[in-house]
This record gives C-alpha cells, structure tokens and sequence, in this order.
C-alpha cells in the first residue's frame, strides 16, 4: 500500500435491521464485555420499516476514526466503539480492488483510518433498539470493508461488546443470543432460532408513544437492577431459563398461545424487576413528571386493551411486549387479528383531527386497507369493540400516540450494492451531506433576520441552556443544522427526505420526523405539510 501514489476511498454499504426481545435481557456479568446474566429471545423486525443504514469507508488520507450518526459527528473515543473496531481490525484480511487499483495488506489495516456515517430510519434512543441496529451494522459493514473471514454467528461477539441486544441484529426471523459461561465472552453469541419465512403470518404493530431519549438508559438501568434489585437473581436463574425452553418450543410449533402468554408474562416481569431497582426505573412512562402520569396511562390503557380482546376471544390475537422504554410492542396471530387490533387501537387512539393518516400510520399501510380505513373520516366511524359492555362508555384518548410501525417479522443484514445509498462521497470520504451543504446552508443564511439574532444572542450572551452552537461557521440548534430562509434549500431538504429510498414518500408526521433529525428552522413543519399535500405520488396513492 506504500507505493500507491494515487489518492483513492474504499467504501461498503450496509443495512441492519432492528429486534425486538420477547424474552428480555436485562443485567449483566460483565459490563465491559457486555455478557448477559440470563439467556434472551427476539423477532427481528422487516429493515424496510425500521433499520440502520451504515456506510464505512478507508483511505491513506484519513488521519482518525471519525463518525457522523443522522448528520451529527459524534466521538468514536467511547470504549464500546473502540472494542468494535480492535476485535475487527484483528480479523481483517488481505483486500484487493483490481479496478481502483488498491491493494490493503493483512496489516495494513492496523494504521488505517476509517470513516463512518450511520442513519436509522426510526427515533434513536427511544427503546426501539436503535443501538442494536446501529452497533449490528457497524461491525458488519465493517467486516465486509476489511474482509474479515468469520460468520455472522462469531461476527455477533463483536456486536455484543457495542450493544448487547446488537448481537441478535445480526440475523433475521427469531434469533437467540446465548449468555455462554465463558470468562471471555467467547460462548456469548447469537444463534438464529427460525428464519423470517417460518412464521410469516405474524403481524407486528409498534405504537410509538414516545420518540424522545430515555431518561434513564439501558446502561446504568441495568446495572442499578443487579446492584440493588431482589427479584433479578430470581428471574436470571430460575424464570428465565424454563421460559425459554417453552418459548422455543412455542415458535417452532407456532404455537401462538403460548407464545403469547410468555410475552406478555416476561415482558410484565421485566418492567416489574425495573420498578423494584432503587431508584424504580419506570420506562413505560419516561419523560418528565407531568408526562409519565399520561404515558403511563396510555401504556395500560393499551395493555387493558389486549387483554380484554383476548378473553373475549378465548384464546389470544395479539401479545405485546415493551422494551427498555414507553413504547408498546404489538404481535398479532395473523393478518387478520392485526387487522382488528389497528381498528381498536384507532378507535381508542385516534389522531388529531388536523394529522395526516399516512404519518399516523407508517410501514405496511396495506392493512389499514384491510380495515377499510381510507382518511380521518373512516377513524370517527369506527364502532366501539364488541367486547366493551354497553353499560360502559366507550373512551377515546384522541392525540395520545405519535403514530404507529405496521411491520413483520424480517431478514438479517444485507450489503447494499447501489453506490446512490452510500452515505459518504466516494471521492472525499466525507458525508454527502457535508460536501457541499455547509455552502449552501451558509447561503440560506443571507438576510435571515432570524438567523442574525439567534447568531447575535449567542455572541452576546453564550448560555448553554440556549441550545446554540456555531461550528465552522454553521449555526446549530441542540445540535441539528440550522437551515436559513434564503433561496430554496429547505424546500429541496424536504422534498428529498420525503421522496428519498429513506423516505418512501412517507406522511407528514414521518417526513417531519426524519428531517428534524438532522436539521432545524422555524415552522417546519408547515413547510412540511405543503410539500407532502403536493406531492402528485402520495396524491395519486390517496385517490386509489
């Protein structure tokens, strides 16, 4: 590699599909190495509705490790990312591009640099497994990019060291990750149980109540439950492991009944081994103190709601199960129970009357087809659930859910081949974004009063609790770029991310959601809705 004069960039592109665990993991042995006190059970989720997207790219001319996650850099220097990258670069191999002329010798991966830039296509931190994805396509991209010789299986101990649940991401359909007794950690790995094909007729619907970062994270909530809870011991050693001999059975047989009742079961103990953590960690309800009244509320109410349904029925629909946060987690038997489930949760959960149904419901929209649901109109009349007694009156808690995730089971990591959805420039190494934006965002900037006094405050008065920042020269609110009136560059931004592979020409809510991921300016989200009304494919999709 010495002799090459020529400057080049060696880049791979991944996407990793998130996991949602239905028989938890919680508590650890090890907190460097990340090994699990018990055994642990998820379904991976269909990556065309939640995964991370992961470009990783190598040049002579990168002088450190550097990552940007959704537009933002963030530091590498944390000891999770770095045990990721030692344990592959250990395993890295001889890499040949004959067309580019590069040549990367076994240890010539020792003194290289990469790039990385990572994108998830649903709210980060927020107890949807934005990590697991997110470690889960690193170290795979980062594997196919130095060539490292080793399976999924063996790559899933790597992903385990960045983010325990990352392991399980690293298959599709149900996976199992092993807790192994190994001081190492080298028996700690994902297994995969079934493929994504096996039990296809499950329907998964996720109500997100909430997208904001967790108060209390995964990290220092587990080791606060096995420092101070009473019941952890107990679940680790005694519940869990006949909990997962019946599990396995139950999604080799499908046998749905089962299945639901350990779900739910495990899912309820594990939010009850929270509560009994000092200080009790309550995930189903996180935010600040006047809201975690109202999520907790919304929480049990749709809890109330699946186990009402299911007496009714005799015999379970739908399981549900939630994670390290306040969003609920629903398994329906078939297309058909979900189908009536979303009518429930519709008509207990409508939507604003000024919110667009397409961002209300997002993902596999073909079942509010199936519910004969077309707009807002179709929501208000549907009828109370036949199992609410007429004696009863029916309530609606219109507003109390941000939108729901219609999804499936799905598969395992993929290389992406089209070089239009790496997120680095294949010349710089650099985010696309950065290329050429920062230009244009320093243009959007001439004659915005706005801009002018926000940069004004915070030349006068540099207050943290400002939430403002400049950085080379880019103005930053709580750390997103913030876009100026001048010319057209936030109506290109929102017409991009809506009509983008990321995008899928999702509703206002979802386009508005990813855009403010990553960047900021005044009304928005009006400017959103005007984009997402015009728009001739989601008009022609509506009237169809």
């Amino acid at each position: 590699m010495a002799e090459q004069s020529k400057k080049w960039v060696l880049m791979v592109t991944a996407q990793t599909p998130t996991n949602i665990a239905v028989i938890k993991y919680w508590g650890k042995r090890d907190e460097n190495l990340i090994l699990a006190i018990n055994d642990s059970i998820s379904v991976t989720l269909d990556p065309a509705h939640l995964c991370t997207t992961t470009t990783v790219a190598v040049s002579p001319d990168f002088d450190e490790d550097r990552m940007w996650l959704n537009g933002k850099e963030i530091s590498l220097a944390g000891g999770r990312y770095q045990n990721c990258l030692r344990e592959i670069r250990a395993r890295a191999s001889d890499v040949e591009d004959e067309k580019k002329g590069i040549k990367i010798t076994k240890n010539d991966w020792q003194n290289l640099h990469v790039h990385v830039a990572s994108y998830n296509n649903f709210p980060t931190a927020a107890g949807l497994a934005s990590s697991a994805a997110g470690f889960a396509c690193l170290v795979f991209s980062l594997a196919k990019l130095m060539n490292v010789q080793e399976d999924n299986g063996r790559l899933s101990a790597i992903a385990r060291q960045g983010s325990g649940s990352a392991c399980r991401s690293l298959f599709g359909g149900f996976v199992k990750w092993v807790m192994g007794k190994e001081e190492d950690g080298s028996d700690s790995i994902a297994v995969p149980l079934v493929d994504e094909k096996h039990w296809d007729e499950l329907v998964i619907i996720i109500a997100v109540v909430s997208s904001r970062q967790k108060e209390t994270s995964s990290t220092s909530g587990m080791r606060d439950t096995v420092e101070t809870s009473s019941l952890i011991e107990h679940r680790a050693k005694e519940v869990v492991p006949k909990r997962i001999i019946k599990m396995e059975e139950a999604i080799q047989n499908h046998d749905f009944p089962t299945f639901a009742q350990l779900t739910c079961s495990d899912s309820n103990q594990f939010h009850a081994v929270c509560m009994d953590t000092t200080p009790p960690i309550f995930y189903m309800n996180d935010t600040s103190h006047r809201q975690k009244v109202l999520m907790g509320c919304q929480l049990f109410r749709i809890i109330g709601c699946v186990e009402k349904w299911n007496r009714s029925e005799g015999t379970p629909q739908v399981a549900y199960t939630f994670d390290a946060g306040p969003n609920a987690v629903l398994i329906a038997r078939n297309r058909k129970a979900a189908t009536l489930m979303l009518q429930r949760l519709l008509f207990h959960f409508p939507p604003n009357s000024d919110t667009d149904l397409n961002s209300y419901v997002i993902g596999d929209k073909s079942i509010l087809k199936d519910a004969g649901i077309q707009d807002i109109k179709d929501v208000d009349a549907l009828p109370p659930p036949p199992e609410i007694k007429d004696k009863i009156p029916a309530q609606k808690y219109k507003g109390e859910i941000s939108y729901f995730i219609c999804t499936r089971p799905g598969r395992g990591p993929v290389l992406l081949t089209d070089e239009s959805q790496a997120l680095l420039n294949p010349e710089t190494g650099l985010p696309k974004a950065a290329t050429q934006m920062d230009e244009e965002l320093l243009a959007s900037y001439e004659g915005d009063q706005e801009v002018l006094q926000a940069t004004t405050m915070l030349s006068s008065n540099p207050d943290p609790t400002l939430n403002l920042s400049i950085q080379q020269g880019i103005l930053r609110y709580k750390g997103k770029a913030w876009v100026g009136k001048h010319g057209m560059l936030r109506q290109q931004l929102v017409t991009t991310i809506h009509t983008s592979g990321l995008g899928g020409h999702s509703g206002v809510w979802a386009t508005y959601q990813r855009l403010k991921a990553i960047f900021y300016w005044p009304d928005m989200m009006e400017q959103v809705k005007v984009v997402v009304q015009e728009c001739d494919i989601c008009q022609r999709c509506k009237d169809e």
